[in-house]
């Protein structure tokens, strides 16, 4: 009896016990819940350090343009057949700019023109009369399209202030020279440049740039093929030496000549030297003599809000052992235009340039005068550049003052850069 009653017992207090085994365990849930940690509050870890974009062992720009022109010229005082002359003239320039591993540049500035090159093919002995003697000689030609090079060049810039340039390239004798053809104020060079370099030239330079562009300057040698004033039936042979040094103290000018950026106050001045140390040869190929050519410029430009304005002279002297005189020539011009902006979209820029050049002033002086004027008209100003297409409409004249001879024309031209 005993034994069924304290087993009795023990039944009534085994359910009390499991419900307090339950809520113990029940408050003991919370605090282990927040004693073990949880997706929500364990920190996320770290993420991985993205890895780093590698910079192009190369950049390429691609940029180009074409124009295209329809010209007159009369001259009162030639020949019936050579009174008036028509011509057309175009021309399409590609540019490849390509920087490899930031140090080196290569930059390809092609050409293809209108204008034609007439070629010697071959030279044929003729018999008129069937005798057997050789009554004349007859050269046969080919005319091919013109395909120029004005720049095919290889640069080192190991430094932002230094750096070298070898290929074919324009020699920075002028301001001019320093501007592209594409970037020019008037489709063509001015007449005295060209009388005393035109186009490009084999060699190398040295430049330097210093505080962001105020004072730029370059030293280099070339071959001198682009060097006018030359001598009849003589060939010099002989390196070009060149020196140029500019100084801009309110800051660098854009790319070419104008303001179509309508930029702040620019000014310029500077200098260029070219000195040929050569020896003549005669046309049976033996040397005659040596000569020193010495070749020097100087200019001055300004610009501001649009208005632009350039001056340039030009001085050669040229002696050699068997003249006691010196050959001597000069050269000079000015240009100026004025960007206005009609609208957001539409500019008018008129375009005025004046030059001399006076040849052999020791023996035979002979001077020729420029005059040039037109309008340039925009529109399509409105883009990230104001002269990426423009039309132009110039007069061109031409005073022979020691002959008495005038030569009028005009030309009628349009360009468009990309």
């Amino acid at each position: 009896m005993r034994f069924w009653l304290a087993l009795g017992l023990l039944g009534l207090l085994q359910p009390t016990n499991v419900l307090a085994q339950e809520e113990s365990a029940e408050e003991e849930a919370p605090a282990a819940k927040a004693a073990s940690p949880t997706p929500a509050t364990v920190p996320a870890a770290a993420p991985a350090p993205a890895p780093a974009e590698k910079t192009p062992d190369v950049e390429l720009a691609l940029r180009g343009y074409v124009q295209a022109g329809l010209g007159f010229r009369y001259r009162a005082d030639a020949l019936p057949r050579d009174e008036w002359e028509l011509a057309f003239t175009g021309q399409s320039g590609l540019i490849v700019d390509a920087t490899v591993l930031k140090d080196f540049r290569a930059l390809v500035h092609a050409i293809l023109s209108s204008r034609t090159l007439e070629a010697l093919t071959g030279v044929e002995g003729v018999d008129f009369e069937g005798n057997g003697s050789l009554d004349a000689i007859v050269a046969k030609s080919k005319r091919f399209p013109a395909a120029l090079l004005e720049e095919a060049s290889m640069g080192y810039q190991p430094l932002p202030e230094f750096g070298l340039k070898a290929g074919v390239m324009l020699i920075p004798f002028t301001t001019q020279l320093q501007s592209p053809s594409f970037a020019l104020m008037f489709p063509n060079r001015a007449s005295p440049n060209e009388v005393f370099v035109s186009g490009s030239d084999v060699g190398a330079l040295v430049q330097t740039k210093l505080a962001g562009g105020v004072f730029t300057g370059s030293v280099g040698a070339f071959l001198g093929e682009s060097l006018g004033l030359t001598l009849e039936g003589l060939t010099p042979r002989g390196v070009v030496l060149s020196a140029r040094a500019d100084a801009q103290p309110f800051g660098p000018f854009q790319v070419g000549e104008g303001d179509p950026f309508e930029g702040p106050f620019r000014l310029g001045l500077g200098a260029g030297a070219l000195v040929r140390p050569a020896e003549l040869f005669d046309r049976t190929g033996y040397g005659s003599s040596s000569m020193l050519d010495l070749r020097l410029s100087g200019s001055l430009r300004m610009s501001y809000r649009g208005l632009y304005l350039g001056v340039e002279y030009l001085h050669r002297r040229q002696t050699s052992e068997l003249s006691v005189r010196p050959l001597v020539a000069q050269g000079a011009y000015t240009q100026a235009s004025w960007f206005l902006r009609l609208s957001e979209q539409i500019a008018l820029e008129p375009i005025a340039r004046v030059g001399l050049v006076e040849l052999d002033e020791s023996f035979d002086p002979r001077l020729t005068g420029f005059l040039e004027g037109g309008l340039s008209f925009y529109p399509a100003a409105h883009g990230s550049r104001a002269d990426r297409v423009r039309v132009t409409a110039q007069y061109l004249g031409e005073r022979r003052f020691s002959e008495q001879e005038d030569g009028h024309g005009g030309v009628l031209s349009g360009r468009i850069v990309f």
